[in-house]
């Protein structure tokens, strides 16, 4: 075997919900996108500064060109 003093533990911290101060809302969105089929999904939610969700959706797109595309989509 090796070295293993060598070895570097790296942790990377995944997103997590955090309790936002009154009286802010969260707004996240996130796309994805099939090159093969050209068709996107773009989805939004808000939540309260409880975590209550107030709105979420999610959209399906066809016939979208490329991930730059989606993303204007998402946006508009």
């Amino acid at each position: 075997m090796g070295d293993k003093s060598k070895i570097v533990e790296r942790i990377i911290l995944a997103g997590v919900w955090k309790v936002t101060q009154k009286p802010f809302v969260k707004i996240k969105f996130d796309t994805g996108f099939c090159k093969q089929d050209n068709r996107s999904c773009s989805g939004i939610i808000i939540r309260n500064d409880t975590g209550i969700i107030l709105c979420s959706k999610t959209i399906l797109h066809a016939s979208i060109p490329s991930p730059f595309a989606v993303e204007a989509m998402a946006c508009f």
